[in-house]
């Protein structure tokens, strides 16, 4: 039923190729969330409610990921002096790693997979036309 509708074909096509793909990547990544994480509860947990906890820790890496609040997340675990600047080198590094770095290599498997699906399909198209011109 699907292949009758192409554009939805091609669609759920790279989605199930690019899955595998996602998750094996995701997987790599998640260790360093969750250093991040881990990292974040050790230093600033008594500073802000943000990383009072590993979930909570974690609740606030990923709304930065998403963009959310980030001034309010770097206001609240500001203290002066030097653990003024690692929260700044933390909170830096992470938005620098996650979302410039692996949210970019996430697009690009998914974008990957929907080209090498879309030249299936248009090959496959083609394959059926010249049979019909016959």
């Amino acid at each position: 039923m699907l292949p009758q509708f192409p554009k939805y074909y091609v669609l759920v096509s790279a989605l199930a190729q690019g899955l595998p793909s996602v998750l094996r990547f995701i997987m790599g990544c998640l260790p360093i969330y969750m250093a991040y994480a881990l990292f974040g509860t050790l230093m600033f947990g008594k500073i802000s409610g943000h990383f009072a906890s590993i979930r909570h820790s974690m609740i606030t890496l990923f709304s930065l990921l998403n963009g959310d609040s980030m001034l309010q997340i770097f206001d609240s675990i500001y203290v002066s002096g030097w653990a003024g600047l690692a929260s700044e080198i933390y909170l830096i590094s992470f938005v620098c790693l996650f979302i410039y770095s692996a949210l970019n290599i996430f697009i690009q498997i998914m974008q990957s997979a929907f080209d090498h699906t879309q030249v299936k399909w248009f090959q496959k198209a083609q394959n059926i036309a010249g049979l019909e011109a016959w």
